[in-house]
């Protein structure tokens, strides 16, 4: 008998604090009692019984040797079997005693001398080369047929590639080519995935700690489970008319020239756009009304040697949309002469990536950033050869990047903020898309 701690000679491959070690008998014993079992179970096994785990590399000869499906592997090393056995013939042998030495408490032992050693452990080795010959066959014979599976198969793959080509041949032979072709496939992706362990299942993956699907919720709410309900109680569908007038005013766009549209104004509420007050700021009142109305783009500082021109604190901004109405917006740079009702028409702020500007917002509610990008659409403008900052990119809001010389690129930052900008109130605050009062009396 040995004990479960006896280590035996099969070598593990990866190194244990840089050293080799080599499996005990009670490692091999749990491997073999948990061979059914999954990846997890037989780690948190070793775990508990504060055992060494046999790696995967192992896993496959280590189990057929034991089975007697080889009798050698690369694993087992040849010196410590042979000094295994050498140790077991030069353990002390016990005789009988005899009846003159009954009273003698020495006992005589036979000890084998080093020569007798020697021939024993190179018959030992000769012994364990020949085994491991005989495994490297069935490896290569292994693989050989592995790769010879491989090629039949992609054999299968051009011979259907051709037929599909040609759009020819029986109808026979492709199914039974298909056929054939499905079962080797089967064949190869079972050995290729044989030693794989899923990181990933399709319910893990929706786990997301942290995040929030209220939007996802939301849309759920406002496109399929409300308009159920009107279905239900009889609501009548609104005109096609009304309807596209609709989508096409949500769309908006910037319009630069002076078109007199067929309608001048519109009854809505008038949104409010905030913009930093700060001079590093690469958007402000001085040049944001160019970059929203003709899309183009100066610095402020650029803007401001322009003669006649002068910072405002508040402005207003016209847009004509598709459908030939105007909406009218509100740009402040000055958060906090905004009243409580005034907040409740916030659309937008433009940020700088600095916490101290939203120190103060709406009596403190929306001084922490995650707050604020629920109620209101953050965007970051920014000169596109230069890197967003890290705080911006954990932040919840859009980057618009322009180019103080390329104004046509400009023009698309520009209609990105007014898509961004509709999607947002839509979804979030419709009630500033609706019809209200006109908007003169709204200031």
């Amino acid at each position: 008998r040995f004990h479960e701690t006896t280590k035996t000679c099969f070598k593990r491959s990866l190194k244990i604090a840089e050293e080799s070690y080599y499996y005990t008998l009670r490692d091999i014993i749990l491997f073999l009692e948990n061979a059914a079992a999954n990846v997890v179970e037989y780690r948190m096994k070793v775990l508990e019984l504060k055992l060494t785990a046999v790696v995967e590399q192992d896993k496959a000869a280590l189990k057929s040797y034991l089975m007697g499906e080889i009798s050698t592997c690369p694993q087992i090393d040849l010196a410590v079997a042979a000094s295994y056995v050498v140790e077991k013939e030069a353990e002390v042998k016990p005789v009988r005693k005899s009846k003159s030495s009954s009273h003698s408490s020495e006992r005589k032992s036979i000890i084998p001398t080093s020569e007798k050693l020697d021939k024993q452990r190179e018959r030992n080795i000769e012994w364990l080369n020949k085994k491991s010959k005989l495994y490297e066959n069935a490896v290569n014979s292994t693989s050989s047929t592995f790769a010879d599976k491989l090629e039949e198969l992609k054999l299968l793959r051009k011979n259907m590639k051709r037929k599909s080509m040609e759009g020819g041949g029986d109808e026979a032979d492709e199914k039974s080519l298909d056929k054939a072709f499905i079962t080797l496939d089967r064949e190869v992706l079972a050995k290729l995935r044989g030693d794989e362990v899923p990181s990933q299942t399709r319910s893990s993956v929706l786990s997301a700690p942290g995040a929030d699907f209220q939007l996802v919720l939301k849309l759920f709410n406002d496109r399929i489970l409300r308009p159920k309900e009107n279905d239900k109680h009889g609501s009548k569908k609104p005109s096609h008319a009304s309807t596209s007038s609709h989508r096409s005013s949500s769309a908006g766009s910037s319009n630069s020239t002076a078109i007199t549209p067929d309608k001048p104004s519109v009854g809505r509420v008038i949104p409010i756009i905030i913009v930093p007050s700060a001079l590093t700021s690469f958007i402000s009142t001085i040049n944001i009304a160019d970059f929203l109305t003709t899309g183009t783009y100066m610095l402020p500082e650029d803007k401001r040697k322009e003669p006649g021109v002068k910072a405002e604190r508040t402005l207003m901004v016209s847009r004509t949309l598709h459908s030939g109405a105007i909406q009218m917006y509100k740009v402040v740079d000055d958060p906090s002469k905004l009243s409580e009702s005034d907040w409740g028409r916030v659309a937008a702020v433009f940020v700088t990536g600095q916490l101290w500007q939203f120190k103060g917002w709406n009596a403190g509610k929306y001084s922490s950033p995650v707050t604020l990008f629920q109620s209101v659409l953050g965007v970051h403008l920014t000169l596109d050869d230069r890197a967003v900052d890290a705080t911006i990119q954990s932040w919840n809001c859009k980057v618009l990047k322009v180019n103080k010389f390329k104004q046509h690129l400009n023009a698309g930052a520009c209609k990105e903020f007014w898509t961004y900008l509709d999607d947002f109130i839509r979804i979030n605050k419709p009630h500033l898309a609706s019809s209200g009062p006109s908007t003169a009396s709204k200031k």
